[in-house]
């Protein structure tokens, strides 16, 4: 099977009809050939009574009733989804009102250490998050049981399958050639074309939509969330070794980035900053005027949740190193430059954000001459 669309357009229970899901798996069930089936099975079919199996196991033999009851979900963090009561009204949005308190030191060490630290904590009233998908996904997470269950039922009232079951079962005394035995032998080789507990099957939306010319859409919207408070802290620190070189390193914490529905007094919603809590960033550089120019520095984000419309799950932690080179050919040629710079040059693919492709290596080489 490659996968299915299941569509009604009048109200129906929330879940999926197991008889039209069998009739699916089934279809491609009898594409396999009987030495595909006995590999999955680990059994011995005489080839004589194959074709016979596959026909009595088509829906018309072997009728599968029945309805897989779903649940409401929406998209979580992390991958899966959070299962919700109900679709819900949205309020129209209210001013945010936010209150932050900052104190700060910036200064010079023993005159080569240049430090500028600065703390804040942020309250924010009615704050605006991101945009959240509002639509609810249906779930059909017992679907491989109901299905399975469903399937022996039908098998124990086909008296020729149940014969030639029987046989086979004569046949292969070591393996379950009962009707649960073989309804879930089934549904195991189907597994990774049906959908999984947290595999989408429907979109819940107004029923306005289904004769839209866009037909079913997903609808996303912005939320007032209750106060929230978090504080952080930025370092910055740079030490002059000598008249050509310097170091550095910065550091940036924020207390929290992700707040659940006990944190915003919301039932069933959740709010991400979309930004770590931890970011360092640490080198080395070295000038000389009218001449050389180096530098090296590495960086380390840490994972953060990200929810931002269809954009949700984690961005995993990474740490790049970055490398740069130049030279000022002003003694020579005044006004110009060039200059290498080598991004995560130990090509340690990631991603920045849900969504965004991976990057890897970059290197940039650029001539400037300036007038």
């Amino acid at each position: 099977m490659n996968g299915f669309t299941y569509d009604w357009n009048t109200d129906v229970p929330v879940g999926m009809d197991l008889g039209f899901i069998y009739g699916l798996v089934y279809s491609g069930l009898s594409q396999l050939t009987r030495e595909e089936v006995e590999a999955a099975l680990g059994v011995s079919i005489p080839p004589a009574l194959f074709p016979i199996l596959v026909d009595q196991l088509s829906p018309e033999n072997t009728v599968v009733e029945g309805w897989v009851d779903g649940v409401l979900a929406k998209p979580a963090i992390g991958g899966g989804a959070n299962i919700v009561s109900d679709a819900t009204s949205i309020d129209p949005l209210q001013r945010s009102l936010t209150e932050t308190f900052e104190v700060g030191y910036k200064g010079i060490l023993g005159n080569r250490l240049l430090v500028a630290v600065d703390v804040y904590r942020s309250n924010r009233k009615d704050f605006t998050g991101p945009l959240l998908f509002e639509s609810p996904i249906v779930l059909v997470p017992t679907l491989s049981e109901d299905l399975a269950a469903a399937l022996a039922v039908g098998i124990v009232n086909n008296p020729s399958l149940s014969g030639l079951l029987a046989t086979l079962q004569a046949a292969n005394p070591d393996r379950d050639f009962s009707a649960e035995g073989v309804a879930g032998a089934i549904t195991a080789l189907a597994a990774d074309q049906l959908p999984g507990p947290s595999d989408p099957v429907a979109i819940v939306q107004p029923a306005e939509n289904l004769d839209g010319p866009l037909g079913p859409e997903l609808m996303l919207a912005y939320r007032n969330f209750g106060d929230i408070d978090f504080w952080g802290v930025d370092i910055s620190t740079r030490f002059i070794i000598n008249d050509y070189a310097q170091a550095f390193a910065n550091y940036s914490y924020v207390s929290d980035n992700f707040f659940d529905q006990d944190e915003l007094g919301s039932p069933g919603n959740q709010l991400a900053l979309n930004a770590p809590r931890h970011k360092v960033k640490a080198g080395l550089k070295y000038s000389k005027p009218r001449g050389l120019l180096a530098n090296i520095s590495g960086r380390y984000i840490d994972e953060f949740p990200v929810l931002s419309g269809p954009f949700v799950g984690v961005v995993p932690s990474y740490f790049l190193l970055d490398v740069g080179v130049g030279y000022d050919l002003g003694s020579s040629a005044p006004g110009l430059r060039v200059d290498l710079l080598i991004q995560n040059v130990l090509d340690n693919e990631h991603r920045e954000f849900v969504g965004a492709p991976q990057l890897g290596r970059f290197t940039t080489l650029r001539a400037t001459y300036s007038l």
